[in-house]
């Protein structure tokens, strides 16, 4: 299989699409190399067939995967901040278990007793 810039042989004509011809316009065309049982069914594929093709198999678009890849960095670059903080928060949870374990308690700031309103 070849890539060129448009059909030579005849029928001039995209084998899985057929009403894509040599006059659609067609930038993309893959010359199978095969010929198919007729007078002139040389085998040609445009870029259209071959991107659809590629589409129904799952395959992205290339600028699709780099829209995918830059939301996955991003998405990478949040868990590393997120596992950061989660760090720090854990680095803070294990000192007031350490000073919870040799029986501090909190103490009361000193000042005025805070006014409770009775109902």
């Amino acid at each position: 299989m070849r890539l060129v810039d448009r059909p030579y042989a005849r029928p001039m004509r995209c084998a899985a699409i057929p009403y894509i011809g040599q006059a659609s316009g067609e930038r993309i065309w893959f010359d199978t190399g095969s010929e198919m049982q007729g007078p002139d069914d040389h085998v040609y594929l445009s870029g259209t067939a071959v991107r659809e093709c590629a589409q129904m198999i799952g395959w992205v678009s290339p600028g699709d995967h780099r829209a995918l890849q830059a939301a996955m960095d991003d998405a990478l670059r949040e868990l590393a901040e997120t596992k950061a903080q989660l760090a720090e928060l854990q680095r803070h949870f294990d000192a007031i278990d350490m000073l919870a374990s040799k029986g501090f308690v909190e103490r009361k700031k000193p000042g005025r007793p805070s006014k409770e309103v009775v109902q």
